[in-house]
């Protein structure tokens, strides 16, 4: 019981965090579903990676009625990050959970760095009227390039795109402030879906609610309460300021590499 009411808080967080932020949700669910849940790395990593993309389909079909999908860059980005999700959710099965969070705790760590240098740098913030820049060919080999990296990073992590993809369409200005959480969403439905299979191709028979390493009760629990939640923060995201968002975005990466890096210390 006291299971399931921890996994229902967690979704209900993750609906908030995927509307207001373009993030999945997997930044909650990896770290802490496998002691909520008694799950593996492995089997959370699969179980957050399917969740997400439960969770941002859900949020593209009412972001989408809305307009605030950029889909032409969507359909540029996420093919990109789900080469990298597929390839790393294949691999990653190979290699020891130790060795996994090392390296994505290095990786994470570069991105944090490259944040903060960047925020501090930045001059002049962007207006809430700020005008989109033009995706042009060095543009969008630079935005695909992240893609795939930010795919990686998901497949190994589970952790969705959404932690690399919106502050690369805010600094780019790729996209206007209300529209950078739902392009977001955008992505990551295309990194989350081929980072789930491969997950779930590492055993195709369905075993009760178990598929590969993917716990289907786990996530649809999560999702059912996500769907709630994430109802009433798209209504609002509009209005989140744009320094906001890209400061609380650097706190959660910020917390995401301390966490990681504790894991791998000690």
């Amino acid at each position: 019981m006291m299971e399931t009411a921890l996994v229902i808080v967690m979704g209900s967080a993750i609906g908030v965090i995927s509307a207001f932020l373009g993030l999945g949700g997997g930044i909650l669910i990896v770290p802490l579903l496998p002691g909520v849940a008694n799950l593996s790395a492995k089997e959370a990593v699969a179980t957050s990676l399917f969740t997400i993309f439960l969770v941002v389909t859900n949020n593209c079909r009412g972001f989408h009625k809305n307009q605030l999908v950029i889909w032409k860059i969507a359909f540029i980005i996420g093919p990109m990050t789900a080469v990298g999700a597929y390839a790393s959710g294949i691999l990653s099965q190979r290699f020891p959970d130790e060795v996994l969070r090392m390296v994505l705790a290095a990786v994470v760590t570069v991105f944090l760095l490259k944040a903060l240098v960047g925020n501090k740098l930045k001059k002049h913030i962007a207006s809430e009227q700020q005008t989109t820049a033009q995706m042009t060919t060095k543009t969008g080999v630079l935005a695909g390039a992240v893609g795939v990296i930010a795919g990686l990073l998901s497949g190994i992590s589970g952790i969705g795109s959404g932690l690399i993809v919106s502050p690369l369409l805010i600094n780019l200005q790729l996209a206007e402030n209300e529209k950078v959480a739902p392009t977001a969403n955008g992505v990551m439905m295309f990194t989350t879906f081929f980072g789930a299979m491969a997950y779930a191709m590492a055993d195709s028979h369905l075993v009760g609610w178990k598929l590969g390493f993917i716990h289907l009760d786990k996530a649809l629990l999560l999702f059912g309460s996500a769907f709630v939640t994430s109802y009433f923060a798209r209504k609002q995201q509009s209005r989140m300021p744009v320094t906001w968002r890209r400061t609380l975005l650097t706190i959660l990466m910020g917390l995401l590499t301390l966490k990681m890096w504790f894991e791998v210390l000690f």
